[in-house]
C-alpha cells in the first residue's frame, strides 16, 4: 500500500526511474510531493558546491528533462533586453526524439522568460548567469555531471538534508504545476515541458485548485505555529523566532 505524503497532489500513473544505494530502479506513482519555494531555498542555501547550486536553479527554473539539462552549454544560456526594452533570460534545451520515420531526431526548444533586477531578481537565474559567465561558449554547464546516473544522484543529495529524497521527477512536475498556477495555457505548458501532445500537460491546469488548497493549508499551519501564542513559538535560546519564509 503506498504511502501518502502531506502536500499531494494527484497525478496520472507516471514511472519514473530514481538513482539510489548505486542502482536503478523503477516507480510507478500516482502520487507526487510538491516542491515549494521555501524547500528550494532551503536546499540553496545547505549546497556546498557551486555547481549543486547551478544544477538546483537549472531544473527548478527550466522543468527540463535530465537529459536535456546535462546537455546544456554555456552558449545556449542567453540574456539581455528584448525589443521591448525589458530584460530577458533564456535558455536552449535539446532533446532527442523519434520521429514518424523510426530514426532520431534532435529537437531544440528555447525557454525564455523575464529576468527581474533589482529587490525583485531571481537568485536562481542569477546563479546561472553568474556561472555561466566564467565558461568559454562550447564548455558545458555541469562539466561534473555530465550523466543521467550522476545527476539523479546529486539531486537525491541536495534534498536530504531538508529530510527528503526527491528525484528529477518531482521537480518537473512541481515546476510545471507553478507554471501552470501562473497562468500558461496548455500551449505553452506544452513547449515549455516539450511533450508530444497536450494531452500529457492538461493534468497541471486540472492541479491548480488543488495546489492553491495545499498552499493555504500550508500557510494555514505556519501562521498557527509562528503567531498563535508565544508558547508554539519556534525560536532559538535567545527569544528570537525562526521562520520559514514564504510557502
Amino acid at each position: 500500500m503506498q504511502k501518502q505524503a502531506v502536500g499531494c497532489l494527484m497525478s496520472p500513473d507516471t514511472a519514473y526511474t530514481r538513482y539510489k544505494d548505486g542502482e536503478y530502479k523503477h516507480y510507478n506513482t500516482s502520487i507526487v510531493e510538491l516542491i515549494f519555494e521555501n524547500d528550494v531555498r532551503a536546499m540553496y542555501r545547505l549546497c556546498k558546491l557551486e555547481e549543486h547550486r547551478v544544477l538546483l536553479s537549472l531544473i527548478w527554473h527550466t522543468a527540463a528533462r535530465p537529459a536535456e539539462i546535462i546537455e546544456i552549454k554555456a552558449k545556449d544560456v542567453e540574456w539581455g533586453l528584448d525589443q521591448r526594452g525589458g530584460q530577458y533570460f533564456a535558455i536552449r534545451v535539446c532533446t532527442k526524439k523519434l520521429g514518424d520515420n523510426g530514426k532520431f531526431q534532435i529537437v531544440e526548444r528555447t525557454l525564455q522568460s523575464t529576468r527581474p533586477l533589482g529587490m525583485d531578481s531571481n537568485m536562481y537565474i542569477e546563479q546561472i548567469i553568474c556561472h555561466v559567465k566564467r565558461l568559454l561558449p562550447d564548455e558545458y554547464v555541469l562539466p561534473n555531471i555530465r550523466t543521467i546516473r550522476r545527476l539523479n544522484h546529486v539531486m537525491h543529495a541536495i534534498s536530504k538534508p531538508i529530510g527528503k529524497d526527491w528525484a528529477p521527477y518531482h521537480w518537473r512536475h512541481s515546476t510545471m504545476t507553478h507554471l501552470a498556477r501562473s497562468g500558461l495555457g496548455l500551449t505553452q505548458l506544452q513547449y515549455w515541458k516539450g511533450a508530444k501532445t497536450i494531452h500529457s500537460v492538461s493534468m497541471y491546469l486540472h492541479a491548480v485548485p488543488a495546489y492553491i488548497a495545499i498552499e493555504n493549508i500550508r500557510k494555514e499551519r505556519e501562521r498557527l505555529v509562528n503567531v498563535g501564542g508565544g508558547a508554539t513559538k519556534r525560536g532559538d535560546s535567545n527569544g528570537q523566532t525562526e521562520t520559514d519564509g514564504k510557502a
